[in-house]
C-alpha cells in the first residue's frame, strides 16, 4: 500500500511535469513573437530588426544606445555565436535547446524561470507594437509588417468595446493592424504606416489603404543574452 510518501512523491511529480508544460508553452510563445515572417523558423534579420526596436523602446530612438548599425553588429553576432555560425535560420528545438542553457544559467528555479520568460515576451510584445509606431518604422521593416501584428489592448491598453473610434486620437502614431484583439495576420490589404487626428478608424487599422512612410524616415543592450527576452 502506498503511504504518505508515495503521494508527496506523485505530486511533486506532477508539479515538475505542469512546470516543464508551462515553461515549454512561453518559450513557444517566445519564439512565435521572434518569427515575424511566421515561417517557422527564426532569422538572423528577425533578431535584428525586433532588437532595434526594443533598443529604441529602451533608450529613445536618438540614443547612441539604439543606434541600428550598433545594434545591427551586436546582434547578428551573437546569433552566429549562439545559434547558427553561418547566421542560418534555426527552428524552434535549436531555439528551445539554447534557451534553456540561457534560462538555467539565470536561475534553476522553474518559477524564476516561469517569470524571466514572461518578461521576455511582454518585451517581444513592445517591440513587435513598435513596428507599428511611424518614428519607430523604417522602409526596411515592411516586408516583416505583412505578416506582423499585436495585441493593442495588451500593449496599449483597452479600448471602448465597439473596437473602433471614429478618429485617431490627435498625435497619434501607433496602431495595430488587428484592432484591440489582434488578428493573427495582417489584413490583406497594405497598411498605413503613420495616422493623423483625419485619419478614420478603419485607415487607423490599415483596412483598404496604401503604405504611407513618413518623410525623412531613416532607411543594444549590455547584457551577453539579452536584456529584454532572452536573446
Amino acid at each position: 500500500s502506498s503511504g504518505p510518501g508515495d503521494a508527496a512523491r506523485a505530486a511533486a511529480a506532477q508539479a515538475r511535469l505542469e512546470s516543464k508544460i508551462r515553461l515549454d508553452s512561453l518559450m513557444q510563445e517566445l519564439f512565435r513573437l521572434q518569427d515575424l515572417n511566421k515561417n517557422n523558423l527564426l532569422e538572423e534579420q528577425e533578431l535584428v530588426k525586433l532588437n532595434q526596436k526594443i533598443a529604441m523602446l529602451h533608450y529613445g530612438k536618438d540614443s547612441k544606445d539604439a543606434d541600428r548599425e550598433k545594434v545591427e553588429t551586436k546582434y547578428r553576432n551573437h546569433f552566429r555565436e549562439h545559434l547558427d555560425p553561418e547566421g542560418k535560420p534555426v527552428d524552434y528545438s535549436k531555439f528551445r535547446e539554447y534557451l534553456g542553457r540561457i534560462l538555467n544559467g539565470i536561475d534553476p528555479d522553474p518559477r524564476v524561470q516561469e517569470m524571466t520568460l514572461e518578461q521576455w515576451i511582454a518585451e517581444a510584445e513592445s517591440g513587435r507594437a513598435a513596428f507599428f509606431c511611424a518614428s519607430m518604422s523604417s522602409q526596411s521593416d515592411f516586408e516583416f509588417m505583412q505578416n506582423m501584428s499585436f495585441r493593442e489592448s495588451q500593449v496599449f491598453g483597452s479600448r471602448p468595446p465597439t473596437g473602433r473610434p471614429s478618429a485617431a486620437p490627435s498625435g497619434a502614431g501607433c496602431y495595430s493592424p488587428g484592432g484591440p484583439d489582434e488578428a493573427t495576420t495582417l489584413p490583406s490589404a497594405p497598411l498605413r504606416l503613420s495616422i493623423d487626428a483625419n485619419t478614420p478608424g478603419d485607415a487607423m487599422y490599415g483596412q483598404g489603404v496604401t503604405p504611407k512612410f513618413a518623410s525623412g524616415m531613416a532607411s543594444g543592450m549590455s547584457s551577453p543574452i539579452h536584456e529584454s527576452f532572452g536573446l
